[in-house]
């Protein structure tokens, strides 16, 4: 019964952690090479509140 769950859950964390590293690669790609003087590297993961 506990194995069955742990399985899961490791399959559920590899298949999290692979989409995440798809996301950065792809986010990364996107990104211009000449950043201009006032941009700010910064990932948001939170919207702001207005």
């Amino acid at each position: 019964m506990y194995s069955e769950i742990f399985k899961i859950v490791m399959m559920l964390n590899t298949f999290f952690i692979t989409f995440i590293s798809i996301y950065i690669i792809f986010s990364k790609k996107n990104e211009p090479e000449k950043f201009p003087e006032k941009f700010s590297k910064t990932y948001v993961l939170k919207p702001k509140k207005k």
